[in-house]
């Protein structure tokens, strides 16, 4: 990971734990949230389908975990962004799952805003200095933007699984 301002400075495994937990963390509450563990006021759009909630606590836990790996455990990445030359399989594999599971949890919230039951409740914000618009917001045009983005998400989620396994499969082929 490089800090804005650092070029090339790997974050300290110290820093990516505590980062780390924090996600975690806050994921997990999330979660707990999500399963009516710890009460909340959940919106309108998403009474009704807590996995949503679940989801969204997920993709923290995972992003969490997948930076204590890379970072804390591993000890960063090399200039590729892959994790070093002979890193164990086991953990190569755990990095994968956790990298898809964020992309999958964030593909299937998307998806569910774009086509799931229910009506969405949208807001539009236009900012210039010193000036900020709020246009009416149309649903139709909400979930269109959402459907495009899960569109693009689901290609990523597709090309980040055949692509990660295939790295995976060479990795462990020329040992």
């Amino acid at each position: 990971m490089t800090v804005i301002g650092t070029p090339n400075q790997q974050v300290s495994p110290r820093e990516a734990v505590v980062v780390g937990l924090l996600f975690i963390g806050a994921g997990v509450a999330i979660v707990l949230a999500g399963l009516g563990i710890i009460p909340i006021k959940a919106a309108p759009d998403v009474q009704d389908s807590p996995w949503v909630i679940v989801c969204a606590g997920a993709t923290f836990v995972f992003g969490g975990a997948a930076l204590i790996l890379d970072f804390a455990i591993v000890g960063g990445t090399g200039p590729d962004g892959d994790l070093p030359a002979g890193t164990p399989l086991a953990i190569r594999l755990v990095q994968y799952l956790l990298g898809l599971g964020v992309v999958a949890m964030l593909t299937a919230i998307c998806t569910w805003i774009a086509i799931g039951r229910g009506h969405r409740h949208f807001s539009t914000t236009i900012s210039l200095p010193f000036i900020a618009w709020h246009p009416a917001s149309d649903e139709t045009i909400g979930r269109f933007m959402f459907g495009s983005a899960a569109m693009l998400l689901w290609l990523i989620l597709i090309g980040f699984g055949f692509v990660g396994l295939r790295r995976i499969i060479r990795i462990e082929g020329r040992k």
